[in-house]
């Protein structure tokens, strides 16, 4: 009888401390998520084609290659041990680094990675639907100001067409990394999309998509034609349908009215980018609209 008792006692307690190391596991992890922002340091990627790889070691699988300058995100997570590698023919014993670059985390060469100042600590990738470097998704002005200082951050008037305008919220306010956000209400508490126009702005998307892009870089990206609108009205050059193509339908593009406008080119109507005429314009990318 003891024993059965006893056995009874054990399972219970075993059920009870699972379930309050069940509870704590869950407890931990929403809080990571809470201060994932706080946490976050940037470094810089030093050399060209930089492997991000599974695991921390030079046999593990590589799952990305990262281009000179990219700025990844860090947690201060880094290998147990160091390893030498050989960088621009010099000897380099450094740590593997925990990070992440667009949708992708993994390991990368510390020795390859330098520190970012804290004015250029974001990155400056856009992932459609979820971030333009430092602005997610989720954000109100409120927490742009708590992360980046109130002396980058304004407001402003903006014109959405046809004769509107609203107020918007301006981050890196007169430089080229201007940003104009645009929100669903007055009360800047709900991003609804997040424009680029300045002329030699650094945003880009993960295949190097931004201000300047050519037509054919667009196709190239996409994986296909796409369709936008024709020139010389309101909504000249806007991308419409991206035709089932690799492309988010949160990213719409609108491209600058080339020089000498084929007839066919111009008015309110539906053009692909292969129409023999467009593709002989190839116009370039003059607004990228990050929608959420």
């Amino acid at each position: 009888m003891f024993k059965m008792v006893f056995g009874v006692l054990l399972i219970g307690l075993v059920l009870f401390v699972g379930a309050c190391n069940s509870g704590e596991s869950e407890t931990n992890t929403v809080l990571q998520e809470e201060n994932l922002q706080e946490d976050t340091a940037y470094l810089e990627v030093t050399v060209n084609n930089l492997r991000m790889r599974a695991e921390p070691n030079l046999t593990s699988e590589t799952k990305m290659m990262l281009p000179e300058a990219v700025k990844v995100q860090y947690w201060q997570e880094h290998s147990e041990s160091k390893t030498q590698i050989s960088l621009r023919g010099q000897p380099i014993s450094d740590y593997w680094y925990r990070v992440k670059y667009g949708n992708e985390t993994g390991w990368v060469f510390g020795g390859a990675l330098k520190d970012v100042e804290k004015k250029d600590a974001f990155d400056q990738l856009i992932i459609p639907g979820q971030r333009v470097g430092p602005v997610n998704a989720n954000d109100s002005e409120q927490s742009i100001i708590n992360r980046l200082g109130g002396d980058l951050v304004d407001r402003g008037e903006f014109a959405i067409g046809e004769g509107e305008s609203v107020i918007a919220t301006y981050v890196f306010p007169s430089t080229e990394k201007e940003l104009i956000l645009l929100w669903d209400q007055a009360d800047f508490k709900r991003l609804r999309e997040v424009r680029i126009r300045k002329s030699g702005s650094p945003w880009k998307l993960a295949s190097g998509l931004g201000i300047g892009s050519s037509l054919k870089d667009v196709v190239v990206a996409n994986g296909g034609p796409f369709s936008l609108s024709g020139f010389e009205w309101d909504y000249a050059g806007t991308t419409l349908n991206w035709q089932r193509g690799t492309l988010s339908d949160k990213l719409n593009l609108i491209f600058e009215p080339p020089q000498k406008i084929h007839k066919s080119l111009i008015g309110d109507h539906n053009i692909s980018s292969d129409e023999p005429h467009m593709a002989k314009a190839n116009p370039k990318v003059k607004v990228v609209r990050v929608l959420f």
